[in-house]
């Protein structure tokens, strides 16, 4: 039954994401060491890439999505979250856990304004613009950070230990 239902969701989140909208996709990021590039110099990277950003969104809109994963380190059960972001708001969160056989043993979605944020697992309700702030303080108050965008550009990792930000899956929507 759990599998008929995760198989369900999946299908209408493609099928729902998908109908009467166009979608670009970006690729993989660039994974910058950091043993060869200086904090300072990281900082320097991210108001480069936060300058791409912002003309992406000047040209494409302020409609997008991205999913954040996470994965436990015991038992391979991994997480992910999608925030859809519609005219610069965030307008809805969906989770779900995929178990080491990639049977989803978990989901949710929240839509509407009023109920983001209603449950407590999953990566928290931020645009991109909240995500650059927030890689902008790891790099001013950690050290030993990883830094890695886009082939756009685009911040796709800014973490250190297993704090931080991950994006993947990084879509512009039209409507």
């Amino acid at each position: 039954m759990k599998i008929i239902l995760g198989v369900t969701f999946l299908i209408l989140l493609f099928v729902g994401c998908s109908k009467n909208q166009s979608a670009v996709k970006v690729a993989k990021p660039v994974v910058y060491e950091e043993l060869h590039i200086s904090d300072a110099s990281k900082l320097e990277q991210l108001e480069g890439s936060l300058e791409k950003w912002n003309a992406l969104k000047e040209s494409r809109g302020t409609t997008y999505q991205y999913t954040r994963k996470s994965v436990s380190s015991w038992g391979g059960i991994k997480s992910e979250t999608t925030i859809k972001v519609q005219d610069d708001f965030v307008i809805s969160r969906v989770y779900y856990v995929i178990n080491d056989e990639n049977i989803i043993t978990s989901s949710w979605r929240e839509e509407g304004f009023d109920a983001l944020n209603d449950n407590l697992e999953g990566a928290p309700t931020k645009r991109m613009d909240d995500l650059y702030d927030t890689c902008k303080t790891i790099l001013e108050n950690e050290s030993n950070v990883s830094l890695s965008f886009d082939y756009n550009g685009i911040l796709s990792e800014c973490r250190y230990g297993k704090k931080g930000v991950m994006i993947e899956n990084f879509v512009f929507l039209y409507h």
